[in-house]
């Protein structure tokens, strides 16, 4: 294990088994999704749930990445598919397990697995997903981990953060800083040459683009927060010309069916 992967390995098992531990708990394990994330910049989120609804059908293999403490990985399998949920970190698996039992989920499974290095056969899923860790892994290993466990004409979905917004940019130097995350994240945040990379590995390949004005999120304490979302969600489709300085992307893409 690498020094950085380490760090951030102990860092949220750390807080998972202080999560666990807590006598007033401070994470609401009945709320998941896009319903968890604030309201002003939920958008990418709904659209990464209604990706996963058009593609997933009743009993696909669907396998979710560095699901950390499951808030993102319930989606999937109220979609029916069958989800096994993967991290490195065996308490955020821990609290990822009640939140699927809260949500009365039983088609899911959680297994303790390194995403550049996955336990699981060659062809084995017709879905894998990825919410918020590309910058925790090198993008090439992760990359052919996924196609191999991937089923010919499978699909990879991921919704992450993009690197070219100097405020966006600043904000995660600062959690840097304060010790919130690793050098190395900051390095491997996903930019164009990332997705660059990611179109030249599979047949198909679409991405979309949000947040491109989501520090405008301060509002939220003037305005409603659905209108300042709408405000949000309008700038982005006005100024589709500056969408490289966007706070979010969605990657959909297809493994060759060869």
């Amino acid at each position: 294990m690498t020094k950085d992967k380490n760090i951030e390995y102990k860092r949220y098992n750390q807080r998972s088994y202080e999560e666990l531990n807590r006598e007033s708990p401070s994470l609401d394990l009945n709320v998941n999704g896009a319903e968890a994330i604030e309201t002003a910049i939920r958008s990418p989120y709904l659209f990464y749930e209604e990706k996963l609804r058009e593609l997933i059908k009743p009993g696909y293999q669907v396998l979710d990445l560095c699901c950390g403490n499951g808030i993102h990985s319930i989606a999937a399998a109220k979609c029916g598919g069958i989800v096994t949920a993967t991290d490195i970190a065996e308490n955020s698996l821990e609290i990822a397990a009640i939140r699927a039992k809260n949500a009365g989920i039983s088609n899911m499974k959680f297994v303790v697995a390194d995403a550049e290095n996955l336990p699981f056969f060659d062809n084995s899923f017709d879905i894998v997903t990825c919410v918020g860790s590309i910058s925790y892994v090198d993008l090439r290993i992760f990359t052919s981990e996924i196609k191999r466990v991937l089923k010919p004409g499978g699909f990879f979905v991921c919704l992450d953060s993009f690197d070219h917004n100097p405020i966006y940019r600043f904000n995660r130097f600062l959690h840097y800083l304060r010790g919130n995350r690793s050098f190395s994240t900051l390095q491997r945040m996903p930019n164009n040459k990332t997705v660059a990379f990611l179109r030249e590995q599979f047949e198909e390949f679409d991405i979309y683009y949000f947040g491109i004005f989501s520090f405008l999120g301060f509002l939220g304490k003037m305005l409603p927060a659905e209108r300042v979302k709408t405000i949000i969600d309008s700038l982005d489709k006005r100024f589709v010309v500056f969408r490289r300085y966007s706070f979010k992307i969605l990657i959909v893409a297809r493994k060759s069916t060869h």
